[in-house]
Formats: C-alpha cells, sequence, structure tokens
C-alpha cells in the first residue's frame, strides 16, 4: 500500500498562517477564549471552536502552538 504524500505548503503560504497564529495567540482573552473585535468583554463561543480549528491546522503545518493555549482555553 502506497501512503498518500501531504502536499507542502510553499513559503508565502507558510507567512500569511504564521502572521495568523501570531494574531489569534496574541488576541486570546485572559479567560482563555476569543471575542469579535471591538468594544465588549464578552467571548464568543464559535469564535473560540473555528480558533481552535486554525490552531490545529497551524500545528499540521508544521507551526509551534503552545500548549498553555489549549489549556487556557479548555479551563473555561
Amino acid at each position: 500500500t502506497t501512503k498518500k504524500q501531504k502536499p507542502k505548503p510553499d513559503a508565502l503560504d507558510l507567512k500569511l498562517a504564521r502572521r495568523a497564529l501570531e494574531f489569534l495567540l496574541k488576541n486570546q482573552t485572559k479567560t482563555g477564549l476569543w471575542r469579535y473585535p471591538g468594544p465588549g468583554d464578552e467571548e464568543d463561543l464559535s469564535n473560540s471552536q473555528y480558533v481552535m480549528l486554525a490552531l490545529w491546522a497551524a500545528e499540521r503545518l508544521g507551526l509551534d502552538v503552545p500548549k498553555a493555549v489549549y489549556e487556557r482555553a479548555a479551563l473555561r
């Protein structure tokens, strides 16, 4: 049985993914979730769900997602 090789992202894709990851890491709230930008302090669970999927995708690209990010989100 032959395994299909996963396509490797090019340099531009990785650069964009790193920028997106930095944004997500920077915008995790003190309670561990994410929210819409702008006034207000309430986190949005659907935003947080999409962020978790994005973090997983970043890891699949080989980017480092700190374990503490997941831990803060899980403690919520």
